[in-house]
């Protein structure tokens, strides 16, 4: 994993740790709330969630389960791990984890080319890592550890209840929980882009290439391992 890489390597001394994407800024808020909080933390705490928002298309999306999304950023130096995952990897933590309810904004200025594009990447790895959970062979070092609780929540129903639906169905079906049930359509116009994009068009390619890789499996009596490398060039034994 990079980020533990960079982490371990480039010899940071801060007590803290934030992580930022590129296109994420810190708003004014967060800053403020974070000066306050950091200089009263317990000692016990290894972990800070904020508020992730997402910018899409030009308007903040704030419907369809989407919004407040907690996200780890913050954490001790020393004191933590990021999870070796193909797809949704977390940061993990020694020790508590306290809340600051203010908010990271994800702005997405590129062009919707630019996010079908980069998406379509993301559904090869996140269908790899779908396939590996699957054999029981994806390395998650929990023991010892801990994620935000929503986190947490979430990898549950997605290992328990969502990965059990039929390939394909249980994309329409999320669409729908999102879109309808969870008020999605009241993101406007760039919401319903955003929502068919995000909760349908993408979910429902991760499941068209996990149906692939198993199929070229079966023609081939090949391993996983041996399928992704022809296929995307991965080696997924690193």
């Amino acid at each position: 994993m990079q980020l533990n890489w960079a982490l371990d390597s480039t010899g940071i001394r801060s007590e803290w740790i934030m992580r930022l994407d590129a296109d994420e800024i810190v708003t004014r808020e967060l800053a403020d709330e974070l000066d306050r909080t950091l200089r009263s933390v317990s000692d016990t705490v290894g972990g800070m969630t904020v508020n992730r928002r997402i910018h899409f298309m030009g308007r903040w999306i704030r419907h369809g389960d989407v919004y407040p999304t907690r996200t780890l950023r913050v954490w001790r130096n020393g004191r933590r791990c990021c999870e070796n995952r193909w797809m949704d990897e977390h940061i993990v933590v020694d020790g508590d984890i306290v809340h600051v309810n203010v908010d990271i904004a994800d702005i997405n200025l590129n062009n919707i080319t630019s996010w079908v594009t980069k998406h379509n990447l993301y559904a090869s790895r996140e269908a790899i890592d779908l396939l590996l959970m699957e054999e029981a062979i994806a390395h998650r070092e929990t023991t010892g550890h801990a994620m935000s609780e929503q986190a947490s929540t979430k990898r549950w129903i997605k290992q328990n209840t969502y990965a059990r639906l039929p390939l394909g169905l249980r994309a329409l079906a999320y669409f729908t929980y999102r879109y309808v049930i969870r008020l999605g359509f009241l993101d406007g116009w760039p919401g319903l882009v955003f929502h068919s994009f995000q909760g349908l068009w993408y979910r429902f390619l991760v499941d068209v290439k996990v149906y692939e890789l198993r199929r070229l499996m079966s023609e081939r009596r090949d391993t996983l391992a041996r399928v992704v490398r022809a296929e995307y060039g991965y080696d997924i034994n690193q």
